[in-house]
């Protein structure tokens, strides 16, 4: 009985320091291209919509903090690699700084871009408002994207 009890007590500590009790919830790896679409909208003294092809490239990630570079493309927008750097949590919910006003003064919201990735799909999202040489700008932001293969 002496030899059962204590196969039993084994067993049960066993499962209560299982790996991810030991080294916690694990920071999913987001570095690489990802590879997707840009929508801008854009109200200010007119109001825009642009589809844009391009890339988020986390070229570093250490821990749950990582930096990179962003690629917006397309016939009617291009932006040159424009650098951020942000953190991913464990369920893969993460925010980085991106400045597409970076010539404007924020009124409104921030450049933090806030989004997920799920398995091999990414997707972020920012809302800012900014007061610009030309005026008033309110510009909505979402990529869309899938790792590159």
């Amino acid at each position: 009985m002496r030899r059962i009890l204590a196969l039993v007590l084994l067993l049960v500590a066993g499962v209560a320091c299982s790996d991810d009790t030991i080294t916690g919830p694990k920071i999913p790896d987001i570095t690489g291209e990802w590879v997707g679409s840009w929508t801008l909208v854009a109200q200010g003294s007119a109001s825009i919509t642009l589809e844009c092809s391009g890339s988020i490239n986390v070229t570093s990630q250490t821990g749950s903090e990582f930096a990179g570079n962003a690629l917006i493309d397309g016939d009617r927008c291009f932006l040159p690699a424009l650098p951020f750097d942000g953190a991913v949590e464990d369920n893969g919910s993460l925010t980085f700084t991106l400045n597409l006003v970076a010539d404007c003064a924020i009124t409104e919201g921030s450049s933090d871009f806030t989004g997920s990735v799920e398995g091999d799909s990414l997707v972020v999202t920012n809302s800012v408002s900014a007061e610009c040489e030309s005026g008033p700008l309110s510009l909505s932001t979402r990529f869309a994207g899938s790792r590159a293969s």
